[in-house]
């Protein structure tokens, strides 16, 4: 009567050990993690618009090389115009802001500010794009307030994101999207403003 007992108690135990040892999963079972995912943060997408959809398909390599070269700020360049026109009392101004990096990727942001006599002025929206065809680049809106420490100074923000359709050996692409926040600072005192972003 022992023995049996003693029987069922191991090959309890043996089923136990059994099903956790199933319930752990081998890290080789785990898919792999990209570059893209490791170093910049990005984030494997199902679901895409018409454009990133439009989007060139691209090596892993080759969105690599593209996100180090805009995190470095690789060869940057900045340039600076103000527009203005008037209506009424208000003065229309359009702030065009760009960043040239590697000499091949151009990011515009243009903001549009409306002006006032008693010296009030108020944001009214903005444009973006990028100059490369091989990345979409989406951005969020931008906050735009004073600072507190000096009122000639406007902060602006914004959270923005660049998709990649990145080719596989599969013959489906497979799309990515990384996070970039950005920053800048308008003097209206001076009439020049610049943002950075980081990623």
């Amino acid at each position: 009567m022992k023995t049996r007992h003693f029987l069922l108690a191991a090959l309890l135990i043996m089923a136990l050990t059994s099903c956790s040892a199933e319930l752990i999963s081998p890290a080789e079972d785990m898919p792999a993690k990209s570059v893209l995912e490791t170093e910049y943060n990005a984030l494997k997408i199902s679901s895409v618009d018409a454009q990133t959809a439009s989007l060139p398909a691209i090596s892993m390599t080759e969105a690599e090389n593209i996100l180090k070269s805009l995190r470095s700020h690789k060869n940057a360049k900045e340039e600076f115009q103000v527009s203005t026109h008037n209506e009424g009392d208000a003065h229309l101004w359009d702030l065009l802001m760009k960043q040239t990096i590697d000499n091949k990727y151009i990011f515009t942001i243009q903001l549009h500010l409306t002006s006032y006599d008693d010296g009030s002025l108020f944001y009214n929206g903005y444009d973006t794009e990028c100059s490369s065809k091989i990345i979409a680049w989406k951005v969020g809106g931008f906050s735009f307030e004073s600072d507190k420490t000096d009122s000639d100074v406007f902060k602006f923000k914004s959270a923005s994101n660049l998709f990649f359709k990145i080719a596989s050996d599969s013959g489906e692409p497979a799309y990515y999207k990384v996070n970039v926040a950005i920053q800048g600072n308008y003097h209206s005192d001076t009439q020049t403003s610049n943002y950075t972003y980081t990623l």
